[in-house]
């Protein structure tokens, strides 16, 4: 469920939005619900200018799809980032401020733990660089639905690819294997399934 039709998201839409700015936080690989909102929150107060001063902005379209997330320039149609759906982390709306987060991508090697940057923090857990990028838009709620409901929908698209029926699958069986998917990390669950998030 989600605003938009399941077709129109393996095509892609778009929506207009201001980019404000990104920045760069340590987190650990599953942080609790709280502490994400918190680094979202975090992302803006970095980026956001202060009431009062004027806001250096960049107005974009942001492209969703069940495979990417692309932001383009308005003017030029220039894309300036573009995050395979996999490694996006995180979607918070806070009013009119839409907060994305992505994780890294390093140079993959033979050894699983060095596919993300990463770095060991003072209690010994690894920490891993995230980028957020910040957007205002009336629509941001709209936004976040979304692209909750393209990991959905991607989801489902993935499990029919394998030959099962996501239908057949009850809410357990759901959830176990979106655990088990390396493709689609724990943090999906988030998103399509929000009764089961982790905290």
């Amino acid at each position: 469920p989600g605003p938009c039709d399941p077709e129109d998201l393996i095509d892609g839409i778009i929506f207009a939005a201001n980019y404000l700015g990104s920045t760069q936080l340590l987190s650990d690989k599953t942080p609790s619900k709280n502490v994400r909102m918190m680094q979202a929150q975090e992302a803006v107060s970095r980026i956001k200018a202060p009431e009062g001063e004027s806001q250096p902005m960049t107005e974009v379209d942001l492209f969703i799809s069940t495979q990417r997330i692309k932001v383009l320039n308005a003017d030029t149609q220039e894309t300036m980032m573009d995050h395979p759906l996999r490694t996006i982390s995180y979607i918070a709306d806070i009013g009119n401020i839409v907060v994305l987060m992505a994780r890294r991508r390093m140079p993959r090697s033979n050894s699983q733990d060095n596919v993300e940057a990463s770095h060991p923090s003072q209690d010994g857990k690894r920490q891993y660089k995230m980028i957020c990028h910040v957007f205002e838009s009336e629509d941001a709620q709209l936004i976040a639905q979304s692209i909750g409901q393209a990991f959905s929908v991607a989801y489902q698209e993935f499990l029919r690819a394998n030959g099962i029926n996501p239908e057949d699958l009850s809410q357990k069986e759901y959830s176990d294997l979106l655990n088990t998917q390396d493709m689609y990390n724990d943090d999906l669950i988030h998103f399509s399934k929000s009764e089961n998030c982790k905290d």
